[in-house]
């Protein structure tokens, strides 16, 4: 189900929202044709067409090691609809490797024909937990992060002070452990089991672009290449840190009032931005922008499979923009 508030549709207020050889090098994709196949992947989820989807999601994980973990977890959705055992057993095993919680497979339990895989399923997830000490210092980067925002107006030299020290510690682990890939600090499923938490890094992240700190251009590639982060996410950091919307749109839909609004583009601007994109792996203007209308059609209508992870952002109240640079898309009131 394209859940609007669970799965990476993630909702950003306007207000708050280097390195030598890389240890996990294994990781790497061959190309950015791993993105595009799960990008039609998404496609097809939107319209039901999960045939589609697994054959686009099989393509893909031909491309890299270890791929993005919302692309199992949906890869793994769609298993369960196309009825496909070794498809599902293999996206099963992946998430279990990145530390998915033995609950989350519990609730696919009769899914399961054979026992013995459902049990070695189980077991390898309690045994492939939370890296520990890793984890845990991002976990308290984030929490040192988010305390001193509590009053930011209050705190600003403070808040300045705690994102340079998490910027260098970020560097020390980095040294020190390699990239946060999930199979390396693993995934952390949600309070009802059936999702998957963000990385602890997203949101610092964001603050350190907003400071423009030394290198976070060149360590955002590395992260995008090695399927850290993902394309949606490097568009955001990136369009922060050169200021120029027109670089890529990151967030192209947003909400004010009961509208969906998008900007106005001419079409060189509109195939500039859809040219930066694609080179990246992320959707397209329009592609997203038929992911967000499409989850609200079946959201009103109450159709189709709402738990799909897909890395479509929506931004609310975003910095007062000319109505004449914005054109709605949808009256959310209406649907």
């Amino acid at each position: 189900m394209v859940n609007f508030k669970s799965i990476q549709f993630a909702i950003f207020s306007a207000v708050i929202v280097f390195f030598s050889c890389n240890r996990n090098s294994g990781n790497l994709i061959k190309d950015v044709k791993y993105f595009d196949l799960t990008k039609k992947a998404e496609l097809s989820l939107i319209v039901d067409e999960y045939d589609e989807a697994g054959k686009y999601y099989k393509k893909a994980f031909k491309k890299a090691e270890n791929g993005y973990p919302d692309d199992y977890y949906n890869a793994f959705l769609v298993a369960v609809k196309n009825r496909d055992k070794g498809f599902f057993y293999y996206n099963a095993r992946k998430l279990a490797e990145l530390g998915m919680c033995p609950e989350f497979f519990t609730k696919f339990k009769e899914h399961f024909v054979d026992s013995i895989k459902y049990m070695t399923i189980i077991s390898q997830s309690k045994s492939n937990g939370m890296n520990g000490s890793y984890r845990d210092e991002l976990e308290q980067m984030l929490n040192d992060d988010q305390a001193v925002r509590y009053n930011w107006r209050e705190n600003v030299e403070k808040m300045n002070e705690i994102d340079s020290l998490n910027f260098t510690k970020l560097k020390n682990l980095l040294d020190e452990n390699g990239l946060p890939t999930a199979n390396v600090i693993k995934i952390r499923c949600t309070e009802n089991n059936l999702g998957i938490q963000p990385m602890p890094y997203e949101i610092p992240l964001l603050h350190f672009v907003k400071h423009r700190y030394s290198g976070i251009d060149t360590l955002l590639r590395k992260l995008l290449v090695n399927i850290v982060i993902s394309p949606e996410q490097y568009a955001e950091y990136m369009a922060l840190l050169i200021q120029s919307k027109n670089s890529y749109i990151p967030v192209p839909v947003f909400v004010m009032g009961n509208n969906y609004y998008t900007y106005k583009l001419s079409d060189a601007e509109k195939k500039e931005v859809d040219i930066a994109r694609k080179k990246i792996g992320a959707h397209t203007i329009d592609d997203h922008i038929k992911i967000i209308l499409e989850g609200r059609k079946k959201k009103s209508g109450n159709k189709g499979n709402y738990n799909f992870r897909l890395p479509v952002l929506i931004e609310v109240y975003p910095y007062s923009p000319k109505m004449d640079s914005i054109a709605i898309l949808l009256n959310v009131s209406n649907h």
